[in-house]
């Protein structure tokens, strides 16, 4: 049986540890970048229901002095009493 140079046995075992960080590291890496894909998805959807939820801003339907402006309301009906 011939003997292993100790020398040569460490950095063996220093190359197998390094190529099993870099596995990981590119592992780790994949799994934040398709992380990082689903947030981006669920950001836009959120951006979306916000939009539906936010109240639409009229133009003013009454003025600085309490009393209806002049302006259009669309979609509702003029009712009198």
């Amino acid at each position: 049986m011939p003997e292993q140079d100790p020398q040569r046995s460490a950095n063996d075992e220093i190359l197998e540890r390094w190529q099993t960080i870099t596995e990981k590291t590119q592992h780790l890496r994949d799994l934040n970048q398709h992380n990082g894909w689903l947030l981006e998805g669920q950001i836009i959807r959120n951006q979306q229901a916000l939009e539906v939820l936010k109240p639409h801003k009229e133009t003013g339907l009454y003025g600085a002095d309490g009393q209806a402006s002049s302006a259009r309301v669309t979609g509702g009906k003029k009712i009198s009493i």
